[in-house]
């Protein structure tokens, strides 16, 4: 491959380490150059983009930041907390996807541009240019559904640089007005940092707030215990942190280690996600993680990246900087071994950990662990427990529950525990299939036996997961030969419910827009039909408020008369509510 001069002095900069290292890291740079790909690495100069919106530059969220189960994908601009900024493309090129959804990314535009070879995604618009939103339109008619996702030729929607396209907004999973906005790779479709290409003001630098030690179980000993411990941080000066008291950590055998840190910038209060962070012992690169690009394949393996019991516990995102055996990271550029710190001999090993943003800010926190013989505690079988490895298919059957995990699901082996409470009163016994804080990278199959049948409509029963919010979410109503079945990606308690019950609806205003509110307190909204004088009518859903909307459109629906409004809901069981009313427009 090629990488151009202004690519590789980009590299360095962005950096910002001091001279000690700049061999380091052009080394670092060098060795990687055969597997990773810099987005513009084809280019003489970066392709010169506008910004999507003509307002200050503002991210509430930036690139790669850790999500529950996945990468943040793009940056989030600010729009001023208001709704209805312009938003325009970014480069000359054509719409080439368009999705619509309650959720996700609500309304999204991806535009392809081919001289670049990028695709700009735009996210949780409010609405789009009239040219846009025609063929929108003519698709959920066409379809009969708000919800479409659909593509379309280069000659059919071409645009033009500074060409507005749309209007920002909040919809789908938005926390509140922004714009996500994303840079792909035409060709491999994985999510690029856009600060590759947009400059942005930033002299602050990221913070460490917490170190966490994490022996391996059975093969590693800190402070006496085998268990994780965390250690508070203090501040020397400006970036430069140490362990609290500046205590050696006593430790033998396999350590692993954890960083609590974030990213700030410049005239905000907003909390970041960090761009590298490298750990080195004794002056050797143990660890080296980078965020460049995000294939969406593999997102979810951050799971295996962070600390993932103490998320669920806790809601604290600690970065592990080891690996286990199941841990595709294609944003890890360097690693010795698997990670983890070797204390062999009875010495000082020094340990630096060292944060950076994109433009170079940095942080490091100094410490030292102290190699001292310990006996490290034996890891005995669990009595009653499976042995479950992570690279194998993995079953687990009794007469009443049967699960089975596809290969490659754990990211690492573990001893499968599982408990059940009987409920003669119940559909079923409610079955733990093991502990929720542990992860699961792909979908399982699970059947639990129907043990009360008492309706004669079996897809009245549903599994029921109960979720990090102590809430029992629906998760599958497949029935057959006695049992329920459904696919989840989460360990922890399953029971089978039922839903006999139809949803809620209520209105919230009628005019040139009909607002209702759609509830259901058991297996939750599934689909819905809205008509208006007898014709299938656009009835759009925002899932964060469970508000459903129509808009009268004057080329649909003749104005001047009254018309006969009716929407049906549908939850996850089937059951049925409808809703009758008459409008003047």
């Amino acid at each position: 491959m090629i990488l151009s001069q202004e690519t590789f002095f980009v590299y360095i900069h962005i950096l910002n380490c001091n001279f000690a290292e700049t061999f380091i890291i052009m080394y670092l740079l060098l060795s990687f150059l055969f597997t990773f790909t810099f987005p513009f690495d084809s280019f003489s100069e970066k392709p010169d983009l506008i910004q999507p919106m003509i307002i200050p530059v503002e991210l509430s969220a930036n690139f790669a930041e850790l999500r529950p189960n996945h990468y943040h994908s793009g940056v989030d601009f600010k729009t001023m907390q208001i709704i209805g900024q312009n938003v325009y493309s970014v480069d000359d090129g054509y719409v080439a996807r368009i999705n619509i959804s309650g959720s996700g990314y609500g309304n999204a535009l991806y535009i392809n541009h081919p001289k670049s070879g990028l695709t700009s995604v735009y996210a949780h618009l409010d609405n789009f240019e009239s040219f846009i939103d025609s063929i929108i339109k003519l698709k959920q008619y066409a379809d009969e559904s708000f919800e479409v996702d659909f593509y379309l030729s280069p000659d059919q929607l071409p645009v033009s640089k500074g060409q507005r396209v749309a209007k920002s907004g909040n919809s789908g999973s938005s926390g509140g007005p922004h714009l996500h906005f994303e840079l792909r790779d035409l060709e491999s479709e994985h999510a690029l940092n856009p600060l590759a290409i947009y400059d942005i003001k930033d002299d602050v630098r990221p913070r460490i707030h917490k170190l966490t030690v994490n022996p391996i179980k059975g093969e590693g000993i800190s402070a006496g215990v085998s268990d994780s411990r965390s250690y508070m941080l203090e501040t020397v000066s400006s970036g430069v942190y140490i362990i609290k008291n500046n205590t050696p950590i006593k430790a033998w055998g396999l350590i692993g280690l954890g960083l609590k840190a974030n990213d700030y910038m410049t005239g905000t209060s907003n909390v970041y996600g960090v761009y590298i962070l490298k750990v080195d012992v004794d002056d050797v690169t143990t660890f080296n993680y980078q965020n460049d690009e995000i294939s969406f394949d593999s997102t979810r393996y951050i799971n295996s990246f962070i600390d993932y019991e103490k998320w669920y516990k806790n809601d604290e995102m600690i970065m592990q900087t080891y690996v286990q055996p199941n841990a595709y990271m294609s944003n890890i550029k360097q690693l010795l071994g698997n990670g983890c710190l070797n204390i062999n001999e009875e010495r000082d090993y020094k340990v630096k950990m060292t944060v950076c943003d994109y433009l170079g800010n940095k942080s490091v926190l100094s410490f030292v662990i102290k190699g001292e013989k310990q006996l490290i505690p034996i890891v005995y079988a669990m009595s009653g427990a499976d042995y479950f490895k992570w690279d194998v298919v993995n079953y687990f059957e009794t007469d009443d529950v049967k699960f089975h995990i596809p290969a490659r699901s754990l990211y690492s082996d573990m001893y499968f525990q599982y408990v059940y409470n009987k409920d003669s009163l119940a559909y079923s016994d409610t079955h733990l299939l093991h502990y929720p804080y542990v992860p699961m990278q792909k979908y399982a199959e699970l059947k639990i036996r129907l043990k009360n049948d008492v309706l004669l409509d079996k897809q009245k029963y549903y599994i029921a997961y109960k979720n990090k919010k102590d809430v029992w979410e629906f998760m599958g109503n497949t029935y057959k030969d006695g049992f329920i079945k459904c696919e989840t990606r989460f360990f922890g308690q399953y029971k089978i419910m039922c839903d006999t019950i139809a949803p809620t609806i209520s209105l919230l205003s009628k005019g040139q827009i009909i607002s209702l509110r759609v509830k259901d307190s058991a297996s939750g909204i599934g689909t819905w039909r809205g008509y208006v004088d007898g014709k299938w009518a656009l009835f759009s859903m925002d899932e964060k408020t469970n508000t459903m909307s129509y808009i009268f459109d004057e080329t649909r629906v003749e104005k001047g008369k009254t018309h006969k409004i009716e929407l049906h809901v549908f939850d996850e069981c089937n059951n049925e509510a409808v809703y009758k009313t008459n409008v003047w427009w």
